[in-house]
């Protein structure tokens, strides 16, 4: 015997703007699509990063490197760039 569905608790339109609620137009960056803790670590890393004692190209480099050696996608160089930038 197959089960019914249970009926919905609220209108159509609840549920929709439930699910769009808090949603950011556009794409997530590279770093928003790791998990949690992956974005804790990274935003250490961005923290730490100075203009005046690292280069930039370098130090987007090593967080390509570092990142793929966990494991966790990234982008290119000019996208860690754009994303150290952000602070």
């Amino acid at each position: 015997m197959a089960k019914a569905k249970p009926a919905p608790a609220k209108s159509l339109l609840d549920d929709v703007l439930l699910r769009a609620q808090g949603r950011k137009p556009g794409f997530k960056s590279w770093a928003e699509r790791l998990p949690p803790d992956a974005q804790a670590e990274l935003e250490r890393v961005r923290q730490a990063f100075d203009a005046n004692v690292h280069q930039k190209n370098a130090y987007a480099d090593a967080v390509i490197q570092c990142c793929q050696e966990r494991g966790w996608p990234t982008c290119g160089r000019q996208g860690v760039i754009d994303w150290l930038n952000k602070r």
